[in-house]
């Protein structure tokens, strides 16, 4: 038996909103546990403003929202639990196609296996024009609502940590080699870009940041930390001499663990490496939160030609 969800019951299950509810439509098997769910992409989505302006492109992990989603709403109605619903880890995360204003993207979402720890794995593809787009694992589990608590008591900011050194670049500076604007630039600054083979940088979380407006539990999803620290090593290896006019793109995330939740008030610190040859390359990526690793990621990555040159 099916059962079909509208964007405002998804948004009251899944406790997300606009901007980052990537899901406009799901349908539900009630018997076995996976889903279809389909999600329009048009022009008036603000988030286009910042990513890739002239030639907007859906951003990757807006895909990987999509897939957490449909991958949720089988977890929440097949596998119902006490706790709080997170985002455990990813691997194997492919982008094939841009994904652009004007297309209709669909989602598929199966239940593939679970572990003893509790960790629930979720095999998921997105298609475009009867092409696959994306595909990838998620991974789900489950937390006690009492253990989502700040990691720290920041009565004070934290210090800029002692290995964050080199050159320093504002939001100015950095937009000089990237093309993301407001709403989807997610570093404050950073260190180090273009020189050596680390950088490091931060975000600082807000609740008034215009992508926090989505998370109903003021969480700042595990996604966007991946875009982030994306972010901070596309700008590093863009500042690279030769690299000038270029553009930096996802071409998969291998692998992510995200080990604790991060909420506003929190500042987002990351250090980030990368090897790079040709038109392409792999990024590792750490993130803290006063000194605490909250999460690690592996992805590889492309470096193009700026749209129009």
């Amino acid at each position: 038996m099916l059962k079909t969800y509208t964007y405002p019951e998804l948004s009251e299950i899944l406790q997300i909103k606009s901007p980052l509810l990537m899901l406009d439509r799901l349908t539900l098997d009630q018997e076995n546990p996976k889903a279809t769910a389909l999600k329009m992409v048009s022009m008036n989505e603000f988030v286009f403003a910042g990513h890739f302006p002239g030639q907007p492109v859906m951003p990757g992990v807006l895909q990987i929202a999509a897939m957490t989603q449909a991958s949720r709403m089988i977890f929440e109605k097949h596998f119902p639990g006490d706790g709080k619903t997170i985002l455990a880890s990813m691997r194997k995360v492919k982008f094939r196609k841009p994904v652009q204003p004007g297309m209709a993207m669909y989602i598929t979402a199966e239940f593939l296996d679970s572990t003893e720890n509790g960790i629930y794995e979720f095999r998921v593809k997105n298609t475009i024009n009867q092409e696959v787009a994306s595909t990838g694992i998620i991974c789900l589990t489950r937390k006690d609502n009492t253990k989502l608590k700040p990691l720290c008591d920041h009565s004070e900011p934290n210090p800029t940590p002692e290995n964050f050194k080199g050159e320093i670049s504002d939001p100015a500076e950095i937009m000089k080699y990237l093309p993301h604007r407001l709403p989807f630039l997610l570093i404050d600054q950073a260190y180090n870009l273009g020189h050596d083979g680390t950088c490091y940088g931060y975000k600082n979380i807000t609740g008034n940041d215009a992508l926090m407006t989505g998370s109903s539990d003021g969480i700042f999803p595990g996604y966007l930390q991946i875009e982030a620290g994306a972010q901070l090593g596309c700008a590093h290896i863009l500042k690279l001499p030769g690299n000038a006019n270029k553009l930096g793109v996802f071409m998969s995330v291998d692998e992510a663990v995200f080990y604790h939740q991060i909420i506003p008030g929190d500042r987002l610190d990351i250090t980030a490496s990368a090897e790079f040859g040709g038109r392409f390359g792999i990024a590792k990526a750490q993130f803290k939160v006063a000194d605490k690793i909250v999460t690690e990621t592996k992805f590889k990555f492309a470096i193009i030609d700026a749209l129009g040159k």
